[in-house]
């Protein structure tokens, strides 16, 4: 592997990696609630839509790749999809509503995240996050982040619903580098995710050093992450013996 850079940042991946959600029932339940939500807010607002045509026409992104899809994206096109034109507040009351449901998800981190984080930002190594975001969004995550006590470890944030691109494109990656100082010293950060397009190929295409995390779902890359990490509470020994 040669002599490692100085690694002056780490970033992660949020979902899979950082957290998942604590019941994958309760949290499909949610989503399911969508389209009920919404015809709430919209028979509200005055306009007469039922059930069926706002399932039909609330089209969240099945994929993430190429622009980035927001809320406030999908909230547009269900409406021209059913032929309404709702005020820019009906829409904003849209978009509110949803990021509440997805407030009702229940969050669990990764074993021993929080100390791991803790411990890597007592040695001044910087963090950043680089996520996908559409349900739950941005403002969400950092909402979630802020529940558990970690948000404050973070110093650079890349979400895909505030760049305007997805993981694995370059330009998210850079985003994150950019607001850490080291847009120019990329070998000098680990990335951190669960992915192997998304976070293995996404990182090291710009230049990162890449860790996949195969705690909660053991997807094998090609080709691989420079480490593959089970446990969480592992990545402060690695980054140590990777500079020894």
């Amino acid at each position: 592997m040669g002599i490692m850079p100085v690694i002056r940042a780490v970033t992660f991946d949020f979902w899979s990696t950082l957290y998942v959600p604590q019941d994958r029932g309760q949290f499909q339940m949610v989503r399911d609630a969508c389209p009920a939500v919404l015809q709430a807010v919209l028979a509200e607002a005055g306009f007469s839509v039922n059930l069926a045509a706002v399932r039909a026409a609330y089209v969240p992104p099945a994929v993430f790749g190429g622009p980035a899809v927001t809320l406030s994206d999908t909230i547009s096109a269900m409406c021209r999809q059913l032929g309404i034109q709702p005020t820019v507040e009906v829409q904003r009351r849209l978009v509110r509503a949803l990021d509440e449901l997805a407030g009702q998800i229940r969050w669990t981190h990764a074993p021993g995240a929080p100390a791991v984080l803790r411990h890597l930002r007592q040695r001044d190594y910087q963090l950043g996050l680089v996520a996908n975001a559409h349900f739950p969004s941005s403002r969400v995550i950092r909402q979630i982040l802020g529940a558990d006590g970690t948000l404050m470890y973070f110093q650079a944030f890349a979400f895909s619903d505030e760049v305007g691109v997805y993981k694995p494109d370059a330009a998210i990656f850079r985003h994150v580098l950019y607001h850490l100082d080291l847009e120019t010293q990329p070998e000098t950060v680990v990335h951190v995710g669960d992915h192997p397009e998304q976070d293995v190929a996404g990182a090291r295409a710009v230049g990162m050093r890449t860790v996949r995390y195969a705690g909660y779902r053991d997807r094998p890359a090609s080709p691989e992450a420079d480490a593959v990490l089970s446990d969480f509470r592992d990545l402060p020994d690695l980054i140590r013996d990777w500079q020894q």
